[in-house]
């Protein structure tokens, strides 16, 4: 049987690039580029688009469980799950307000229907990459957490890495190299109420010394009133023919 899997990330899809054999052993392919693995009777292939080197482990275990445990000791351990975020988490695309959340929560616990949390999702924002609410529909984020609180409901935020050049912090991000460029300097843009880019988490002192303050600016009210769970954005990749810088 011939089975083919492309190695891109999109928005309701995340790629692992790991495979476990019936053999015993363990691959995993540590390579960013998009690509594709290919799995069939007679061979096992694992593809790069764009990249000067190929990375990847082969290891392996008596079981499968000791195949995994090397697995998750090189890529880390999932913290402890929490007794709330097991429960039943209300969504739609989207709630457009403060108000409008708010009753839904409040019809819930009026008719007695369980909730954990409730998810307020994209353009809850002034712009792509200006980190806040838009005051003109989320007038009062607190009071909101303090709502949702006595409701025994958790807020989830959702934290898109798209970054727009009429964002106010575009011109900052983009002085310290903190936006995602190809090899030869080109922005990975597209149009998504906008002209986007991305940027750049994978940056570890630029994530460490600029982005952080950014989100914990972000984060301040909620911090203070019960730290909502913040969700990182998986985001569409559209593959570039040029490597990312």
């Amino acid at each position: 049987m011939h089975k083919e899997e492309k190695t891109v990330h999109y928005n309701t899809k995340s790629t692992i690039p790991f495979l476990y054999s019936s053999l015993g052993y363990g691959f995993l392919w540590n390579n960013p580029s998009p690509g594709r693995c290919e799995t069939t009777r007679n061979h096992t292939l694992w593809c790069a688009d764009s990249a000067y080197q190929a990375d990847y482990l082969v290891f392996t275990g008596d079981t499968p469980g000791d195949v995994m445990k090397i697995y998750s000791d090189l890529t880390g351990y999932a913290p402890k799950f929490p007794a709330w975020a097991a429960g039943f988490w209300q969504c739609r695309l989207r709630y457009e307000s403060q108000e409008e959340l708010l009753e839904v929560a409040r019809e819930h616990k009026k008719r007695g229907i369980p909730m954990s949390a409730i998810v307020i999702d994209y353009s809850h924002w002034t712009e792509q990459g200006e980190w806040k609410f838009d005051p003109r529909y989320w007038p009062d984020p607190e009071k909101m957490w303090r709502e949702l609180a006595e409701m025994d409901i958790k807020p989830v935020v959702s934290i898109w890495p798209t970054i727009n050049p009429d964002s106010e912090n575009y011109n900052k991000m983009n002085d310290v190299n903190m936006l995602v460029r190809t090899e030869n300097g080109q922005y990975g843009t597209f149009s998504f109420y906008g002209q986007q880019t991305f940027i750049d988490a994978m940056n570890l002192i630029q994530r460490r010394e600029k982005l952080r303050p950014y989100i914990l600016k972000y984060m301040e009210i909620a911090s203070q009133t019960g730290a909502p769970l913040m969700r990182p954005m998986f985001f569409d990749y559209y593959a570039m023919p040029t490597a990312i810088h």
